[in-house]
């Protein structure tokens, strides 16, 4: 749904909506979509990559690429996920193979991506020395893609 969405030239969400229609939405999610417009007013050289703390899949990152493409932003920023946890990085690998095996994805990074590996939160969920070799595990990983 979301690649069909993210090709799509039909609007998501119409700008504003939110504010005629407050029932529907709820605090969060204005927050967010009036981020979305934020950006989509910015000059597209001003910002840098969208991080996305605590990624978990590849819906995280075509969540935001969907989000910046319905609010008008010309030039999407990167999106860049953040593999946190010992679970988000021994699942980081087939996320990004799942991201790299979608024909509307690959052709809005034009073959570059940023992935970031988190170090802190792994280290406090799985203890230092496992996060350590999980962090080795997934940079090396990922760097085979």
């Amino acid at each position: 749904w979301l690649t069909t969405q993210i090709a799509s030239k039909r609007p998501l969400i119409r700008p504003g909506v939110w504010h005629e229609n407050p029932e529907y939405f709820s605090p969060t999610a204005v927050d967010t979509l009036e981020i979305f417009q934020m950006i989509a007013e910015q000059h597209e050289d001003s910002l840098g990559a969208y991080v996305i703390s605590q990624a978990t899949s590849a819906s995280d990152v075509l969540n935001v690429l969907l989000l910046q493409l319905d609010a008008g932003v010309k030039k999407p920023l990167r999106v860049a996920p953040l593999f946190e946890t010992l679970g988000d990085l021994e699942g980081a690998t087939d996320t990004m193979k799942t991201l790299f095996s979608l024909p509307a994805y690959m052709g809005i990074i034009n073959g570059k991506q940023e992935v970031m590996i988190g170090y802190s939160d792994s280290a406090k969920d799985a203890g230092r020395l496992a996060a350590s070799n999980a962090q080795i595990d997934t940079q090396s990983k990922l760097a085979k893609l």
